[in-house]
């Protein structure tokens, strides 16, 4: 059985390091659960500066993209409700995909070794993403 894209959604801006910290969690939850877990806020805000409004939309924009070609959408809800987060939410609706509401429920901590490892992995994930989608618009 193959695992299940899933458009992860959790909060980003205001605590950034605690946000991030949190992402890690819930991509494990995710990754648990069978789920292939894509988080366009943890990927788009490496190349973009999220501080600035135009590139802020861009990631957004870029991000509901990926999200339309996922099979479910998951909202991590352990810390409350972004004004991205709902924008996501509501187009997750739009676009007719289910939305799935999650609790971690536990305090999280991720040693420096498994955020050096976690980092590495999302670096190399989003590269390969980011070729795959070249190649498939080439492809066109």
């Amino acid at each position: 059985m193959k695992p299940i894209r899933t458009f992860l959604i959790s909060p980003y801006a205001g605590k950034v390091r605690r946000n991030r910290r949190y992402l890690l969690m819930a991509m494990r939850h995710s990754i648990g659960k069978h789920e292939a877990p894509f988080a366009s806020h943890e990927l788009y805000t490496r190349a973009l500066d999220d501080n600035n409004p135009r590139q802020r939309e861009k990631g957004i924009i870029l991000g509901q993209v990926w999200m339309r070609h996922c099979q479910q959408a998951v909202v991590y809800q352990d810390l409350g409700f972004s004004k991205g987060m709902q924008a996501d939410i509501k187009a997750c609706h739009n676009a007719g995909i289910p939305v799935y509401y999650r609790s971690i429920g536990k305090p999280f901590y991720i040693s420096p070794a498994t955020k050096s490892a976690c980092f590495l992995f999302g670096a190399i994930l989003g590269f390969f993403l980011i070729l795959l989608f070249f190649k498939y618009h080439n492809a066109l």
